[in-house]
């Protein structure tokens, strides 16, 4: 998930970016009520947190054996509208991101993507934590408010040491 750091940029075209961002993420609210046409987001994710624990709770460094059943990851994020060169300067999203391991190193996950009073959910996804990037693609599987019975998936990409960039699309 991110970090957010834009260089190179003068005020005058700052603030025509930022107008564009926000009438971006008006056409997708607009977008989001009219349904059934798919929509596509872009995000700059930015980590807060990422706790990796072996079942009594104890935290879990980087080992070469796989962790045993019960073991969690919890990840935290925010959400930047644009990508790693270009993002708003304000996020717009929450991201949470819950797996349990149930036979190494497969884990079962679940996943949250708030904006706004609304939010994208991503249920009971099973992933291999042995792969180099468990959570490139996601399959979405049902939403809250406007992204109600949402469908689509969600494409990460590493932008730096923790943080990514992230694609949502969608249909409802």
């Amino acid at each position: 998930m991110l970090q957010a750091n834009v260089h190179g940029f003068n005020r005058r075209a700052g603030v025509r970016i930022g107008v564009v961002v926000i009438g971006a993420l008006c056409a997708v609210a607009i977008l989001a009520t009219s349904a059934s046409a798919a929509t596509t987001l872009h995000f700059y994710d930015k980590s807060l947190s990422n706790t990796f624990t072996d079942p009594s709770g104890h935290p879990i460094g980087n080992v070469s054996t796989p962790p045993p059943a019960g073991s969690a990851i919890n990840i935290t994020a925010i959400g930047y509208a644009g990508d790693s060169k270009h993002h708003a300067k304000a996020p717009t999203a929450s991201i949470h991101l819950a797996c349990v391991v149930t036979t190494a190193p497969d884990a079962v996950c679940f996943a949250q993507v708030a904006i706004g009073g609304s939010m994208l959910l991503a249920n009971q996804f099973t992933v291999s934590l042995a792969s180099g990037n468990p959570f490139s693609t996601v399959k979405l599987n049902d939403g809250i408010g406007k992204f109600a019975h949402a469908r689509g998936t969600v494409h990460t990409t590493p932008a730096s040491k923790s943080n990514s960039n992230v694609t949502i699309t969608y249909s409802t």
